[in-house]
């Protein structure tokens, strides 16, 4: 018992020193500038004249992106969950495919298009696209975002109690069903996976810089860049962490409450026929997820050219290749070695759940910048000159803002599992160790391998930290291309985003896959 409380103990204490100890050491910093610097504090927390257009037009985006992903992940999500057919159902595997890539990749291919499309408007005389602005900000973010809003909704759909459904569909028609079971009951989830895009879209500066779009997130970056105080950047993050973290509180208790109830919500599909009107809907919304991914995929490999030269352009970065898949792979084990202690009183009933939720998850509503300007202040002295400035920072900065994911996906897993599996590995179990080694970690290590590969294929994807922690001469393959961007470099660029699309799919496979698989284990075991 004094083993397994020091194992507890100490699992949360590593999440601390991962997650929180960097935006601690930000929060020291800040307030040791003293009395002197509160008024200007002050006043940056409050948004005015220009900082107010940012926040606005921050919102204004986060909130398009937020509610076209949400509407075309549900119509593509239902056409999912409640068909029968293969088309459909095939259209989750392609949702999962893409979800991991990084959203400058589906920049670049979307820019490489458009500036192929006004090649050929120019010469036939045709007015030319822009290339810049927030509609065509906002449609990018919304394509990197789209496979996870179809993620989202497929879970809210499969929350509903089948045989509410089946109970229903007795006496009513499949669109009175739809419209007053299905959509009712996964309402609630349907808005906290739009909260949760919009906190993403509203964090991410990456796809508004490249398109000339100044938005809020970009500030603090821009801001600390420029003058190296770190009480002026957490300053200016207030009213944007306002924003996020509320969001994050208000969609937390929902996400709990749907781990809770898929938990015990019968599977299996039932096929619903809608009226023409809908499958038209539903139609055109599969045809936007699979333009999107056409995109991805036909125009990086014309704008990348022949086999050879891809090679070209790979070989020079070939480093950056093997660091990059190193830093992500040293990430996923720190992430799932901190997630795992705080995954399991997570996925526990009552309140104390409820709070470890919260806890975890919080940290997602902190601007990327702020997690690397924390690390900056906590390993900037000199007794930490061997961390600071080497290869370890990207590491940290992936775990830091990752492991709340892999926290979520492990609690997920969890709350899968039969608890008599584990109550009568303790009746037969030989000791505490071998009951732990032959039962428990068998059971586990489906949700830990699904939330490495998240993990993993983040932090290959990582940018607003890693630009500020990164050690001179270690860039990492985002670093190098987000810089290559801004130069347009379509045809090495493009080689060196499909290489990121090819690792970030496989590792996204590999998590989709786990969790999958661990889901049918664990249904043939109870079914046992």
């Amino acid at each position: 018992m004094g083993a397994a409380r020091l194992v507890r103990w100490g699992g949360w204490g590593l999440f601390v020193l991962v997650v929180y100890l960097p935006l601690t050491a930000l929060a020291a910093d800040a307030l040791r500038a003293g009395a002197p610097a509160l008024p200007e504090a002050l006043d940056l927390m409050v948004p005015r004249g220009r900082r107010l257009d940012l926040l606005a037009r921050s919102v204004v985006l986060s909130t398009a992106v937020a509610a076209s992903s949400a509407a075309v992940g549900a119509l593509v999500a239902f056409s999912i969950v409640f068909s029968a057919a293969r088309g459909p159902r095939a259209l989750r595997w392609l949702a999962l495919a893409i979800l991991p890539v990084p959203a400058y990749v589906h920049a670049m291919a979307w820019t490489s298009l458009v500036f192929r499309a006004n090649v050929w408007l120019a010469a036939n005389g045709w007015p030319r696209l822009p290339q810049t602005g927030m509609p065509l900000a906002g449609w990018v973010q919304m394509a990197s975002l789209l496979p996870l809003a179809v993620a989202l909704a497929i879970v809210a759909f499969a929350a509903v109690p089948r045989e509410l459904v089946e109970a229903g569909r007795v006496a009513r028609s499949d669109d009175a069903v739809a419209r007053r079971i299905v959509v009712p009951l996964s309402a609630p989830l349907l808005l906290a996976g739009a909260g949760l895009v919009f906190v993403l879209s509203a964090l991410d500066y990456s796809v508004a810089s490249l398109y000339q779009v100044n938005v809020y997130a970009l500030s603090i970056f821009a801001d600390f860049s420029a003058t190296g105080r770190v009480l002026r950047a957490a300053a200016l993050a207030v009213p944007l962490i306002g924003l996020t973290a509320a969001t994050v509180v208000a969609t937390q208790t929902v996400w709990r409450r749907a781990m809770v109830q898929a938990s015990r919500t019968a599977q299996g599909g039932c096929s619903m026929r809608l009226p023409v009107a809908a499958r038209a809907l539903q139609a055109a919304a599969a045809g936007v997820l699979a333009v999107q991914t056409a995109v991805l995929a036909v125009s990086l490999t014309v704008a990348a050219g022949d086999a050879g030269a891809v090679v070209a352009a790979i070989a020079p970065v070939a480093p950056e290749i093997a660091y990059s898949i190193g830093v992500s792979a040293a990430a996923a084990i720190l992430g799932v070695a901190a997630a795992l202690a705080v995954a399991g009183p997570m996925a526990a009933g009552g309140n104390a759940g409820t709070w470890w939720w919260l806890v975890a998850t919080l940290p997602l509503a902190v601007p990327a910048p702020l997690v690397g300007i924390g690390l900056v202040v906590l390993w900037n002295r000199p007794l930490a000159v061997p961390v600071y400035g080497s290869v370890v920072m990207p590491v940290l900065a992936g775990a830091a803002r990752f492991t709340p994911l892999a926290a979520v996906v492990l609690a997920a897993h969890l709350r899968r599992q039969d608890d008599r599996l584990l109550d009568a590995a303790r009746v037969f179990q030989a000791s505490p160790w071998a009951g732990f080694w032959r039962v428990g970690v068998p059971l586990v290590a489906p949700g830990a391998l699904a939330a490495a590969g998240v993990v993993f294929a983040l932090t290959l994807g990582e940018l607003g930290a890693t630009l500020l922690v990164a050690p001179p001469g270690h860039g990492t393959l985002t670093v190098r291309i987000y810089n290559y961007l801004h130069y347009g470099a379509f045809d090495t660029v493009a080689g060196l985003c499909l290489v990121m699309v090819v690792i970030t799919t496989v590792a996204g496979a590999a998590a989709a896959g786990s969790f999958a698989l661990a889901g049918r284990w664990l249904a043939g075991g109870d079914d046992g």
